[in-house]
């Protein structure tokens, strides 16, 4: 094992239009306690001062780098990092959240120890301007260790880890991949790529890294002609797992039918009867795997109710998800 202080993490930060934000997320990466830091501001074509606040804090810290280039989305802005990084390690943040600031330092710890390729936390998740918890904070940390296979399949089933926020990777990882440039979801067409190199992965349940969610946002349900690329990651992925990995049959299956019930919900709420091809596709795609679903050990109960609401007929399921969806709403008010 080398030297850990000696070992350079890569912190890559994309940076679009977050003035308000900014400033605490870039502050909870100078003052980490493990000091050997690589830290990339890609500014992504700001429109506010977004691009300025970057350069005011690389000129009082030399470990920050600033690349201003013009608008090329999340994707774009990582890659450009990933390209010219030199860390050992990277660990990408997105500009409006924040971590704790022994984050780095821990999860290189644990990195070392276990000879992981990987180390993921969990997050805390606060809404926009408060920091009013979402979800309970975590006391005391849980370290693990899994396989590829057993990492993919907590994935694929949605157990202890998803495809957000809050990962130390090794820089080898990246070396022939990079995340696709033009979509949304680039986390879940990317994600399982990355752990499929891995030998061993270090999941923590530690809540480390602070997710902002900014009011009104994924809870309006409301989406666009480019949110439909969500059912080709889904095909692409559920298909790759399945050629890769026979034994994540099933956990890949039940993904993609529950990302397809997913968009179906965000389809009829945005408008009952828009996106019809979609629609008929997502149908087609879930009558036919109804009955492997529903007689799957990994799916859970309430997804198979929802199916099952679902093969009731298009209305119920609208109504249910108008429900499910003002209870969403309902909770965002009051929080």
């Amino acid at each position: 094992m080398s030297n850990i202080s000696s070992q350079l993490v890569s912190v890559i930060i994309p940076v679009y239009n977050v003035e308000n934000y900014l400033a605490e997320c870039i502050e909870s990466v100078i003052n980490q306690t493990y000091k050997n830091l690589e830290i990339l501001l890609i500014d992504d074509g700001s429109l506010d001062t977004s691009g300025k606040i970057c350069d005011e804090f690389a000129q009082k810290d030399t470990r920050i780098q600033v690349i201003h280039k013009p608008n090329g989305g999340l994707s774009s802005a990582r890659n450009s990092g990933l390209d010219i990084m030199r860390g050992d390690f990277v660990y990408l943040l997105d500009s409006d959240d924040y971590i704790c600031l022994d984050l780095i330092e821990r999860y290189l710890n644990w990195a070392n120890i276990n000879d992981a390729d990987i180390v993921i936390g969990t997050y805390y998740i606060f809404w926009k301007t408060t920091h009013k918890k979402i979800c309970p904070l975590k006391e005391n940390d849980k370290i693990q260790n899994y396989t590829c296979v057993e990492t993919l399949r907590m994935m694929l089933l949605d157990e202890k880890i998803s495809h957000g926020p809050s990962a130390l990777y090794k820089a080898s990882l990246f070396y022939k991949l990079r995340y696709p440039i033009g979509y949304l979801y680039e986390d879940f067409a990317t994600t399982y790529y990355i752990i499929s190199q891995c030998h061993k992965v270090v999941i923590c349940e530690d809540q480390r890294y602070f997710y902002r969610m900014r009011t009104g946002s994924i809870m309006n349900a409301k989406v666009s002609k480019q949110n439909m690329i969500l059912l080709d990651i889904a095909d692409t992925v559920t298909e790759d797992m399945i050629r890769l990995y026979p034994e994540l049959k099933m956990p890949a299956l039940r993904k993609k039918i529950t990302t397809y019930m997913t968009m179906y919900s965000y389809i009829l709420i945005t408008g009952f009867n828009s996106f019809k091809p979609e629609q008929e596709r997502i149908e087609k795609v879930i009558r036919s795997n109804a009955r492997n679903f529903l007689s799957a050990d990994c799916v859970r109960k309430k997804e198979k109710l929802k199916l099952k609401l679902f093969l009731k007929g298009k209305l119920i399921f609208y109504i249910a998800c108008k429900i499910r969806f003002g209870m969403h709403r309902l909770k965002q008010l009051i929080a």
